[in-house]
């Protein structure tokens, strides 16, 4: 359901790419019920049709049994008529392919694909590999209310740091690519979930004896912050957005079922990419609690009983406990202030729109990432998990980007 606009940003973007009109393949998939989706693609094959090696429109039927409305059952649809249409009657060998998910504002760097068919001719594990790049939500940065710049900043620089470090399990996320021979050989995705990225990381993983891997491409991805007609109507989008995100935590007993259906796979290999996916939604929902809400309440001398801690925990905490809290997250500032210094050094230049005395508010805001990463980050992730645990359904929901 995006614009014509948002559309032609990002294909604009792609036909940027030093390989576009060699070997570009673009697919853009779109949903049966969206009833003037046919038009605008229409109007931007006028547009950008000479671009690329080609370019195909799909529409994905919304009745179909079984199904989950959300981009994991639409990719897989354009999946299968991408192969049927450009190897099946186009020719187009299928070994020789890759496929690159990505959303409708996603914004590329003129180099990836370069990059990712240079890895892809030299790997000799490129069947099992999926390529990521760091996803910067900079797009529109100055344009999101500032506790969400907060929140684009700090994922987009967490995501470098986990592509950087050698030893960490890494798991693709919203815009990567791999193999069309993998994506065929598992069955493309999963029709009937809602998050798609690790959960197709981990149907490969488990099908294909845990050889599949992420490796980094390391060009900057462009996506949107989240961006309503209002602040209100912002806010509520961006929360909506990471509870959505947060819902991966189905993926868990996904995971530990195949853990026990797949003994051919090394205990190890499978005990730590489960262990990883785990630890992950684990964490996003708890560790501000842990760590944040705990140092907060001792420093204020318990207000614990805001957030239902029992008065024993609050009046009975060691005087060496308090202490020795303040000098384990005391070094806790110096990566955040590098974090701060390396957002400003990465982010697009100040619009000239952009008024001069609201300059300081981008370095006033960090003041309140406790209260921001508590109501845009553990919250949602909290309530992903507790409607996990009632039973209750979360169905897909585009997120607005005015």
């Amino acid at each position: 359901k995006e614009s014509v606009d948002k559309l032609r940003a990002t294909l604009g973007k792609l036909a940027e790419s030093e390989v576009a009109l060699e070997k570009l393949l673009v697919v853009v998939a779109m949903e049966e019920a969206d009833q003037g989706a046919p038009e605008r693609f229409e109007t931007l094959q006028r547009e950008f049709g000479h671009s690329f090696l080609a370019m195909i429109g799909t529409r994905h039927p919304g009745d179909i049994p079984g199904e989950v409305r959300g981009k994991s059952s639409n990719e897989a649809w354009a999946a299968r008529e991408a192969k049927r249409l450009f190897c099946d009657e186009m020719g187009f060998e299928l070994d020789h392919m890759t496929v690159t998910s990505c959303d409708a504002d996603t914004l590329f760097h003129p180099r990836y694909f370069s990059a990712l068919t240079y890895y892809f001719a030299v790997s000799p594990r490129r069947y099992r590999l999926f390529w990521q790049g760091p996803i910067f939500y900079y797009n529109n940065v100055w344009d999101v209310p500032a506790p969400l710049r907060i929140q684009n900043s700090l994922g987009g620089i967490n995501h470098l740091a986990k592509l950087m470090r050698k030893y960490t399990v890494l798991f693709p996320q919203s815009t990567y690519s791999l193999s069309m021979r993998m994506c065929y050989d598992v069955g493309y995705w999963d029709v009937d979930v809602v998050p798609e990225d690790w959960h197709m990381f981990l149907k490969c993983f488990f099908q294909l004896n845990g050889e599949p891997d992420v490796q980094p491409i390391l060009l900057p991805v462009g996506n949107d912050g989240v961006r309503a007609l209002s602040y209100k109507r912002t806010f509520w989008e961006h929360y909506q957005q990471a509870r959505r995100h947060a819902w991966g935590c189905t993926d868990i007993p996904y995971a530990i079922k195949q853990f026990f259906r797949h003994p051919e796979i090394p205990f190890i290999t499978r005990l730590r990419r489960t262990y990883s996916l785990t630890e992950n939604h684990v964490l996003w929902s708890s560790q501000w609690f842990l760590i944040t809400g705990v140092a907060a309440n001792m420093s204020a001398g318990g207000w614990g009983g805001f957030i239902g801690l029992h008065p024993f925990a609050q009046h009975n905490i060691p005087t060496w406990f308090i202490t020795a809290s303040h000098y384990i997250l005391l070094p806790c500032m110096i990566p955040l202030v590098m974090m701060i210094v390396l957002d400003m050094m990465m982010r697009p230049a100040r619009p000239k729109r952009w008024k001069v005395w609201l300059y300081p508010v981008q370095f006033v805001q960090w003041m309140l990432m406790a209260p921001i990463t508590l109501f845009f980050t553990a919250l949602p992730a909290l309530d992903a998990q507790v409607r996990l645990a009632l039973g209750r359904r979360l169905e897909y929901k585009v997120t607005e980007k005015a």
